[in-house]
């Protein structure tokens, strides 16, 4: 039973990482923001880095997480301006 789980658990990992690759930087970026606010109102410090949403999107590409963590700050800084 637990070889079962630890296989579909690995199974869901890979799923989620392919899914993130195929996602093109738009779409990167808008998760981002959002990431951003829910951080926001989920009472977290603005510090991007300690997201583990916002760096599961980073999928291993260099370059992109300097634009994803913008849109993160952007973001939660906007929540807080709201709030």
């Amino acid at each position: 039973m637990r070889e079962w789980l630890q296989i579909e658990a690995t199974t869901a990992t890979t799923k989620t990482k392919n899914q993130i690759k195929k996602m093109n930087q738009e779409t990167k970026i808008l998760k981002a923001a959002t990431l951003g606010t829910i951080a926001f109102k989920a009472g977290k410090k603005r510090i991007p880095a300690l997201d583990k949403n916002l760096l599961a999107l980073f999928a291993g590409e260099i370059g992109s997480s300097v634009v994803l963590m913008k849109a993160w700050i952007t973001s939660w800084d906007a929540a807080n301006i709201a709030a």
